[in-house]
């Protein structure tokens, strides 16, 4: 179970949707460019897991708390530099059964290249590429969502797994 909770974290510190807010956003990338500090990141999701027939269905919530992080967006290159950590109570239920468990010092984001389109920002690295709703963008604060869904499939066992984040920093 350990590793599947440390799976669902990395899959989450990429970012939420489902967010019906209107779109704040100025009108051109280097008004993304300099430190954001992290302030939120919440996320929730389900994985089905379905092994010789047997469905076992198992939804979670996290939370981030001790949230020490900064993402620096900088400019030609388009590269991304995170330093410090987080940590996430994450909560889990399956099979009727919810438990709860700190991870701590999580580590967000390797640098990573980075483009923005309107409000669609797009981060690539590690051989993957997602795009982030940017819910608002203002001169001191940014707010990212975004939906992923990953196929873990492998030797007869389906694993897939929806996530939905969201989280928001503050210009410094």
């Amino acid at each position: 179970m350990r590793k599947l909770s440390i799976l669902f974290i990395m899959l989450t510190a990429i970012f939420t949707s489902c967010n019906t807010e209107s779109v704040d956003v100025l009108s051109n990338s280097e008004d993304i460019v300099g430190i954001w500090k992290g302030i939120t990141l919440d996320y929730n999701g389900k994985t089905v897991t379905n092994a010789q027939g047997q469905i076992i269905n198992a939804d979670f919530i996290g939370e981030a708390y001790d949230m020490n992080y900064t993402l620096t967006f900088n400019e030609n290159p388009n590269i991304i530099v995170s330093e410090g950590s987080y940590s996430i109570k994450l909560t889990t239920t399956v099979l009727g059964q919810t438990s709860t468990q700190d991870l701590e010092n999580i580590e967000f984001l390797e640098a990573e290249t980075w483009s923005q389109n309107n409000n669609t920002l797009t981060v690539s690295g590690g051989g993957k590429s997602y795009d982030y709703k940017i819910v608002k963008l203002t001169e001191n604060e940014l707010k990212l969502s975004v939906s992923t869904e990953e196929d873990l499939s492998q030797q007869g066992v389906s694993i897939l797994t929806t996530v939905n984040a969201i989280m928001s920093f503050s210009k410094q």
